[in-house]
């Protein structure tokens, strides 16, 4: 048998933060059975919001990887699929975190993009605090915190203050509170349920994008925020896991 395994997964609208925390949750499995994971988004739900074209490995666009799909096997008890990992126990943050910085390497392009947007929004080497609001479709899944929540943050905040969301009305509430706040993506909001991942946008531009979210919460000198995936992908990379705010 091979000793490389291919990490798989086919949930097609699944957003770019749960892709990665599933992605390292496989990984850290397949690590833990003394085997090389090699991970194969090449099927046309692997990855779909953020695909280019037919038979694109998404996860070697954004990331580098040492081998091969050719090179490695399927592994069916390996394959991602949430039922079968969670009857071994989760991963600890330290695990959890040591996994994510040893296997996830954005390649060149992705990370100057967000390195150039993040000198250009915010200054380079400027530190900044930084609020973070997911909403949408998140309300299915659990209660959205109050906007008021952010209240004492956005007085009490001096110096840069960086707001991140998918939704209109958070952009709206944090402006007319704090009109020097910098907000982050730039241009594309909901004003619906629909979140931004699912929206017609070119698939490599999302990725981008939501690659730079990540970095500005990682970079962040503190972080408030409501609980996501993207939040936790962020805290992997953090000295200092954000404050989440319920």
């Amino acid at each position: 048998m091979s000793s490389f395994v291919r990490v798989v997964r086919r949930w097609p609208n699944a957003g770019f933060g749960s892709y990665l925390l599933t992605t390292i949750d496989t990984v850290a499995a397949i690590f833990e059975a003394d085997l090389i994971p090699v991970v194969n988004y090449r099927h046309r739900k692997s990855m779909q919001l953020y695909r280019t074209y037919e038979g694109e490995n998404v996860w070697d666009t954004f990331f580098h990887q040492q081998h091969s799909v050719a090179e490695a096997v399927e592994c069916p008890e390996l394959t991602v699929d949430f039922g079968k990992r969670q009857k071994v126990p989760c991963l600890t943050y330290y695990e959890a975190r040591s996994t994510f910085q040893s296997f996830v390497q954005p390649r060149e392009t992705v990370d100057h993009f967000a390195t150039q947007r993040m000198n250009y929004r915010i200054g380079q080497g400027v530190e900044y605090d930084c609020i973070y609001f997911r909403g949408t479709d998140k309300k299915k899944e659990r209660r959205l915190v109050p906007f008021e929540r952010y209240d004492s943050i956005l007085d009490a905040t001096n110096g840069p203050l960086v707001a991140q969301t998918d939704q209109q009305s958070f952009v709206d509430y944090v402006k007319k509170r704090k009109p020097d706040v910098i907000i982050f993506p730039e241009l594309r909001y909901s004003a619906t349920e629909s979140p931004l991942h699912q929206d017609s946008s070119p698939g490599f531009r999302k990725g981008l994008e939501a690659w730079t979210v990540v970095r500005i919460l990682a970079g962040a000198r503190r972080l408030y925020a409501s609980r996501s995936n993207i939040t936790t992908v962020a805290n992997l990379m953090r000295k200092n896991p954000a404050e989440h705010l319920n």
